[in-house]
């Protein structure tokens, strides 16, 4: 995965710099997944979705809108 790096440089920014959150703008639904605690869904500008993101991926509008048959497990 061209994004592996991401876990320890992560996992470093935590160190250095506790209580900082990060953004991520990706449209990799695994790498969302495996990287995130809570996440927003913009369409068109408007947000459609926000929370867990467990719980946001499986919106059925999000699946719908994004994901198509994609499984999240």
């Amino acid at each position: 995965m061209e994004f592996a790096h991401l876990g320890p440089a992560q996992a470093q920014v935590q160190v250095v710099l506790p209580g900082v959150s990060d953004v991520l703008v990706e449209h990799d639904v695994s790498l969302v997944a495996d990287f995130t605690e809570r996440t927003y869904v913009l369409d068109s500008g408007a947000l459609t979705a926000e929370g867990s993101t467990a719980g946001v991926l499986a919106d059925p509008a999000v699946r719908r809108a994004y994901l198509g048959s994609f499984e999240v497990t």
